[in-house]
């Protein structure tokens, strides 16, 4: 090169920083997304809480059944129904998780469990929607009852 002549610059530091930029958001964005996923619950938690739940309502004990209920439900009115349910349709002899779904809406994780569960005197399919309390304990909002046949 003669003297005096300079070589072009060329800004490494822009060209890396660009990409380091986009590495950097990227790594933000993956760990804001990991860190609202599910925030203190998971899967295995719905999965031990629909177990709890059965369990109990296998037994008659719908003390323990309404524990395991939001607040916001009226403790007596479940009580009642679980009541009802059992003289309509005989004791649980038995129930099967079929589904699990696990999604975030408005920010709060929630959980949906299907089972089929037989009855005594039918089939049925339940639906237990969970969602996390304020302790970040996970309780159930509401169980969509559907009957099926007789047996």
């Amino acid at each position: 090169m003669p003297k005096g002549s300079q070589m072009p610059r060329v800004s490494l530091v822009r060209k890396r920083s660009g990409s380091v930029y986009r590495a950097a958001a990227a790594l933000l964005l993956a760990a804001i997304m990991l860190a609202g996923c599910a925030p203190g619950v998971e899967g295995p938690e719905a999965e031990r809480v629909g177990e709890l739940y059965f369990e109990a309502v296998k037994a008659g004990d719908y003390e323990a059944v309404a524990a395991l209920y939001d607040r916001a439900v009226p403790r007596d009115a479940l009580i009642a129904e679980l009541t009802a349910t059992r003289e309509r349709y005989g004791e649980l002899e038995g129930y099967t998780m079929t589904d699990l779904v696990s999604y975030i809406g408005s920010g709060v994780p929630s959980y949906t469990l299907k089972y089929k569960t037989r009855y005594a005197n039918h089939h049925a399919t339940e639906t237990l929607l969970m969602q996390p309390g304020e302790d970040r304990k996970l309780y159930i909002k509401r169980n969509d009852f559907h009957v099926g046949g007789a047996r």
